[in-house]
């Protein structure tokens, strides 16, 4: 049929060959849209692609597509003929959260940082030094007291949103029209269709690595090339709601001819049904087809990905999808879609084979003890704590992970970089006021959504409210339980939705006649300025960008090993130099680290070279010298220099200070010290700098002292350290050892007890540690004349025995009835009075103790037992042995007491149905004959 454009008579007159069509007819204003698309669609379709772009070089390649697509819309606007343009109403806001962020890292004055700071005052002022400036020959950068935690991280998150925020006003730009908007759907369903796939291609032939090529360093749960699984359910939702914006959009298009079937309320439902399901099968093309296939393998990716987050996310967007689609349309034949998509989609997933693992994550779940038994939850309690004390603006963004270990109770045995709850973090890193603008963008982003779903009158918008609504109501759900949308790649997807969303709803006033005031248009000069601002905020961020993945592609690169198996000496000079060269261009904390880490490591291949050339050592074989330089290389570090250094210091003061002149230790680490220095400098809050810090400087500084006052104890260093990150107990046990081989005992007792307490598994290396005497060597002193007691040439004199047991008891043993009871068990036989005051205290702390708490109760029963009490632990025992007859074990302390006791028929009866359990254990026999022999005695 003849266009009705071609009917004019310019149309009719102009060849076909010169009519508009393909590249070369385009306008530059056109040929720039074109290209800016292509550029942003590359962005969002590639970032998942390089492992969700967390790497600072992928993140540099994507900021320079951005970079390209501002400066081919600032071209396109020079050259744009309209007055005004639609800018996303979610930009200024994004633009609010960057104005936070960049408060966080400003230093404050004194009278300014007084009405903004919480607790960072006490920190910086604590571990920080505030005015000065790092050591000469490294970067010089001046203290300054700032709201953010964590500087780095809040720059790094400031890069991300300047990037997001370029995606949207992208989005926004150039997928306006019908045409476009297909484009942007169909890609992302399509990528969403590939990740999918190439998620349960890889799960189904795991080999441990990532693309079967990069080994998981760090662990993780991978899916596609997500390394969390939650991540990759998360932008998997988001190529969900693209999809089924494409199926709307082409399913909202102009029908086929030909009779709409007639069903009426007196048909049958189950013929109502078969009618429409036979229409809509006439109504479908390939490219419906194609559409509703990618929404049927998109959530099966979702499922296979065993996310509950994204599985649960999944349901809430299809619920709110459902629910305001038809509020807004009225759809008399949604029912028709839902049941075969649902079958697809179950029968699919069931046949892929991950179905029952899913169901399995979930049956996890205790919903009547979350609170104790999930890490989300006891996460979120910590932290909860910093919420009043940080100041009205958070802690600053990015800065969560050190927020969380200031307040953590339990165990570090890993540390939370997220909150998994975006709003809860965000709350925590940018307070109230972010928080705020979190909510106002959702609650925007949700009006245009409905907006479009309830007043769009064409397909673009429908199609477009669709998606959106679906993002929103997924995401907002799955943001509870995961960190989704602080990866790049998944950040950035979701800004171009959201752009395109934005468009949509705020054009829409002008187009349908009808007031409103998110119609709102920017001049064409305020556009080029804005673009401007962004042009040149993303030039920086792609120059910082560039020069931070030269410094972490330093820090990654693999060593290249000399003969020994050690790193090469001559690699770790060329590392050295080249950090040290980037580090005066761009310096920046985890750099700092780095190159302090490279002199330490320097150190310790020296050291091993220099022993692998004594005597005894280079008539080894080389099989053996091999080995043996390797553990000299694994007990190198500077904790393990600091005890050889002690124990050189016992033989001579000469010879600990001449092994203390070696360049490998005195000028090493002093170098390596002023990079940690300069690390602090950056950012203070940091519990493994200050550890590293304490054992370099208990070897540099080592005392050789005469009297208390030039021990120079407690250590500030390590004392900080186990401040900031209280629940780490690697830092309790370094510090405890410093001071045990300095011979301080009571500040070595605070840490052993918080070790304990933290991790109860480690009371068996605790008492072995004390009875240790090479270990803790306590040094006496003359407590009234507050000196050393020297021996003959000059060396203090070592207190050999180990720590008494009162000390142990009363300073070390934290309030755990185990601990008590088995050291009284182990160690206080020859102390009666100690041995019962540490029963009472055990005994007192079950004195709650019930058949609910069977294990609690058994030792109630044995600390009894031991305590004499022999009625009350019988009875304890018995108990517990009703309520399980098959323990044996308990059964057999049950018989012990009653032997104790003297009821020997109770004991032989228990003896004898042991036995019958376990004939052979030597232990039961040996009880059964204890049990005999008394019998008889007591016949005789």
């Amino acid at each position: 049929m003849t266009s009705p454009n071609q009917l004019t008579l310019q149309g009719m007159a102009e060849p076909p060959s010169r009519r508009r069509s393909g590249w070369k007819d385009l306008s530059w204003s056109d040929r720039f849209s074109w290209a800016a698309r292509i550029v942003l669609l590359a962005a969002i379709v590639v970032s998942p692609w390089m492992i969700a772009s967390v790497q600072f070089g992928p993140q540099y390649f994507l900021s320079l597509a951005l970079l390209l697509g501002l400066g081919l819309w600032w071209f396109d606007t020079a050259l744009q003929k309209k007055k005004s343009q639609v800018v996303p109403y979610l930009a200024v806001l994004v633009a609010l959260g960057i104005g936070i962020g960049l408060l966080q890292v400003t230093a404050l004055s004194d009278s300014v940082a007084h009405l903004l700071l919480g607790r960072q005052a006490e920190l910086y002022a604590d571990f920080g030094t505030l005015d000065g400036t790092a050591k000469a020959g490294t970067s010089g950068v001046a203290g300054g007291k700032r709201i953010s935690l964590d500087t780095e991280q809040t720059w790094q998150m400031l890069r991300l949103l300047v990037m997001a925020t370029c995606a949207l006003m992208l989005g926004c730009r150039y997928f306006r029209q019908r045409s476009h908007l297909l484009l942007f759907l169909a890609v992302m369903t399509i990528n969403g269709v590939a990740i999918s796939f190439f998620g349960i291609v890889q799960k189904l032939t795991f080999n441990g690595m990532l693309f079967w090529q990069i080994p998981l360093t760090q662990g993780g749960a991978p899916f596609g090339p997500f390394v969390n699984r939650n991540n990759a359910g998360g932008y998997l939702l988001i190529c969900f709601a693209c999809a089924l914006g494409l199926f709307a959009l082409l399913m909202l298009q102009r029908r086929t001819d030909g009779p709409v079937p007639i069903i009426s309320k007196e048909i049958p439902i189950w013929r109502q049904f078969k009618q429409q399901f036979l229409y809509f099968v006439s109504q479908l093309t390939a490219g419906k087809l194609a559409a509703l296939l990618g929404i049927v393998f998109i959530a099966v990716g979702i499922i296979s990905s065993l996310s509950r987050g994204a599985v649960l996310g999944l349901f809430a967007g299809v619920v709110v999808t459902l629910l305001f689609y038809g509020m807004a349309r009225r759809p008399k034949n949604i029912s028709v879609l839902m049941v075969p998509l649902m079958a697809a989609i179950i029968a699919l997933s069931t046949w892929i084979g991950f179905s029952e693992e899913l169901v399995s994550r979930f049956e996890k779940i205790n919903v009547g003890n979350m609170s104790n038994n999930n890490l989300r939850f006891r996460n979120w309690q910590d932290t909860w704590q910093s919420v009043g004390e940080m100041g009205w603006f958070g802690s600053g963004m990015g800065s969560y992970h050190a927020v969380h270990r200031l307040y953590r109770n339990d165990l570090e045995d890993r540390i939370f970089t997220h909150a998994e709850n975006q709003y809860f973090q965000t709350l925590v890193e940018m307070g109230w006021p972010g928080l705020v603008i979190y909510l106002a963008a959702w609650a925007l982003a949700i009006y245009c959504a409905l907006l479009l779903l309830f007043r769009g009158k064409t397909p673009s918008t429908i199609a477009a409210g669709v998606t959106g609504i679906f993002v929103i109501g997924s995401q907002a759900f799955a943001s509870f339980f995961d960190f989704g949308l602080y990866i790049p790649a998944n950040m950035l997807a979701a800004a171009a939705v959201m752009g395109v969303v934005g468009y949509q709803a705020q054009s829409m006033p002008k187009r349908h006649k009808f007031k409103s005031w998110i119609g709102w248009r920017l001049p064409n000069f305020a556009v080029s300025l804005v673009l401007v601002v962004l042009f040149g905020a993303t030039t920086a961020v792609s120059l910082d960008l560039y020069r931070r993945w030269v410094t972490q592609s330093i820090i990654r690169q693999p060593y290249v090993e000399d003969r020994w198996g050690l790193p090469e000496v001559g690699d770790l000079n060329e590392r050295i130099t080249r950090l040290a060269a980037v580090m005066r261009r761009s310096p920046s904390v985890k750099g700092a680290n780095h190159l302090a880490n490279l002199w330490v490591e320097k150190s310790k291949v020296d050291f091993c070279n220099a022993m692998a050339n004594l005597e005894q050592v280079s008539q080894m074989q080389d099989e053996n010298k091999r080995e043996w330089i390797q553990q000299q290389y694994a007990s190198s570090s500077p904790a393990h220099i600091h005890e050889r250094l002690q124990r050189l210091y016992d033989r001579s003061d000469l010879s600990a200070k001449r092994f203390i002149g070696n360049e490998f230790i005195g000028k090493y680490y002093e170098i390596a010290r002023a990079w940690y220095e300069t690390s602090k400098q950056f950012s203070p809050i940091q519990p493994e700098v200050h550890m590293r810090l304490g054992e370099i400087n208990a070897v540099i500084d080592s005392p050789f002292p005469r009297n208390l006052d030039e021990v120079n104890l407690p250590n500030d260093d390590f004392e900080r350290a186990t401040r900031l990150a209280p629940s780490n107990i690697r830092n309790r046990l370094q510090a405890a050892l410093f001071y045990l081989r300095f011979g301080d005992v009571d500040l070595a007792a605070s840490h052993l007890k918080q070790y304990l307490l933290l991790d109860p598994d480690r009371y068996k290396f605790v008492v072995r540690l004390l009875d240790n005497r090479t270990i803790h060597a306590v040094r006496q002193f003359d407590n009234e004349a507050g000196r050393l007691v020297l021996d003959e040439v000059g060396r203090p004199v070592r207190r050999v025995q180990p720590v008494s047991s009162q000390k142990v008891v009363e300073e070390i043993l934290p309030d755990d009835p185990a601990m008590l009871y088995q050291f009284t068990v182990d160690r206080l036989e020859e102390e009666p009075d100690l041995r019962m005051q540490t029963l009472d205290r055990a005994d007192a702390l079950l004195a709650d103790a019930t058949i609910s708490q069977r294990d609690r109760l058994i030792l109630k029963g044995r600390v009894r037992l031991e305590m004499g009490l022999f009625e009350e632990a019988i009875e304890l025992l018995t108990l517990a042995v009703r309520s399980i007859p098959a323990d044996d074990e308990t059964r057999f302390i049950l018989a012990q007491a009653q032997l104790r006791y003297g009821a020997f028929a109770d004991a032989k009866e228990n003896a004898e149905r042991i036995m019958r359990g376990d004939s052979r254990n030597p232990k039961y026999k040996a009880l059964l004959k204890q049990v005999n022999l008394a019998i008889l005695n007591e016949q005789q």
